[in-house]
């Protein structure tokens, strides 16, 4: 799926072999539009439009992980010949499980965290 003049690449698989209930979630609202206002946001706050030319990353992977850290979700980044040209996104499902998917006010409040990550990076 491209998105924004970036290639998106989404997990075939959840980190127990199939999806749970959060894991389709979280990839829903990504594929919905969280990706889109995200990118959206990086090119109002930063000048960055993924669409232009100069602009070297292709890729956005996206994974899934179950870690007992502090972290909710984090970006890296892969370079080749000193340009960035893929991003990862890793969201930690330790703190996603129990996502309360019936409240729009909770899926609001994750869509910005993950917003969040985009303008840290």
């Amino acid at each position: 799926m491209t998105i924004e003049g970036v290639n998106v690449h989404f997990p075939t698989r959840g980190l127990n072999s199939r999806f749970t209930d959060a894991e389709k979630y979280i990839l829903a609202g990504l594929k919905s539009d969280w990706i889109k206002q995200s990118l959206t946001l990086i090119k109002e706050s930063y000048g960055i439009d993924f669409n232009e030319y100069d602009v070297t990353v292709d890729d956005i992977n996206f994974k899934f992980e179950n870690t007992d850290d502090d972290t909710l979700a984090y970006v890296r980044h892969c370079s080749s010949y000193g340009e960035i040209n893929k991003l990862n996104l890793v969201v930690n499902m330790k703190y996603y499980n129990n996502i309360d998917m019936t409240s729009e006010v909770r899926a609001k409040t994750h869509c910005y965290i993950l917003t969040a990550l985009w303008r840290m990076n």
